[in-house]
């Protein structure tokens, strides 16, 4: 039983995290990571940037862990020996799974043989493969970002990088592009009680047609997440071909510009984000 237990928690899908959180921006906060590529294959790399809001960042720590146990779990990893601190405390980190940098073959080999699982994982079953039958062709290493701030404020961040090793179109990225403010590239000043329209562009042959793990395909579809450091929006959140957003302003505005940020998911893990500054009539 104990290692039907480890097995399924072993070969379960790391869960993919970036939370979100409200829409107004009044505090130092990451609200998501993008890795690119999102999906690699065997030996490849990424890069992962973190996407934040809020200066004076006093430390960030990067780790990997190789088995997660989910979001029920608090996205605890499995075991300490399959989690590495990565070496950098940078807004941005180069990941390479290769034997020279993260080798998730050996990292998992040697936490199997010590579990003295090697019988149970070549006997496994349900816990192994997917609907069809076939083992799972793909792995989700689990990306854990610590982010504390010069104010005291601290924030943890999850993303999940998929490491395929069938051979099927590799996941990529969104691409967002133009965020304008009324139809303008450089935004004109606003007023306290202004209503501003936000729209961006979406190229939007890079959405992909995909299977998931039931064999249904799907085509991907957008989702936008906005904030901004004053104002509410009609909807925080915009799907599909819905690339617009209507912010209204307070009447009182403190601050001699109001920071926009879009994020845009494709619901697989792909990522990217836009920022923009209106400026404020004085």
């Amino acid at each position: 039983m104990r290692s039907t237990l480890i097995l399924i928690l072993l070969m379960a899908t790391a869960g993919c995290s970036d939370f979100d959180p409200r829409s107004l921006l009044n505090a130092p906060r990451v609200v998501g990571v993008v890795a690119e590529p999102p999906e690699v294959g065997p030996g490849g790399s990424v890069r992962l940037t973190s996407i934040e809001y809020g200066e004076e960042i006093e430390s960030r720590t990067w780790s990997l862990c190789l088995i997660s146990l989910g979001v029920f779990v608090d996205f605890a990893c499995l075991d300490e020996a399959l989690e590495i601190v990565l070496p950098s405390d940078e807004a941005s980190i180069d990941i390479s799974f290769t034997e020279e940098d993260v080798d998730l073959f050996a990292l998992l080999s040697s936490f199997i043989a010590e579990q003295g699982l090697e019988e149970a994982m070549a006997g496994c079953v349900a816990a192994c493969v997917g609907p069809d039958g076939e083992r799972r062709p793909y792995f989700d290493v689990q990306i854990k970002l610590d982010t504390r701030w010069s104010d005291g404020t601290e924030m943890t961040t999850y993303k999940s990088v998929r490491v395929r090793f069938d051979e099927v179109e590799l996941n990529t990225n969104p691409d967002i592009s133009d965020l304008l403010v009324d139809g303008l590239e450089s935004p004109e000043p606003v007023a306290p009680g202004d209503t501003v329209r936000l729209t961006v562009s979406n190229d939007s042959s890079l959405l992909q047609r995909y299977e998931d793990g039931g064999g249904r395909t799907y085509d991907e579809e957008l989702t936008l997440t906005w904030y901004s450091t004053a104002g509410e929006f009609a909807s925080a959140v915009t799907f599909g071909e819905d690339l617009d957003a209507v912010l209204r302003l307070p009447s009182e505005l403190i601050d001699d510009d109001i920071q926009v940020l879009v994020v845009a998911r494709d619901g697989r893990g792909g990522t990217d984000y836009l920022s923009t500054v209106i400026p404020v009539v004085r």
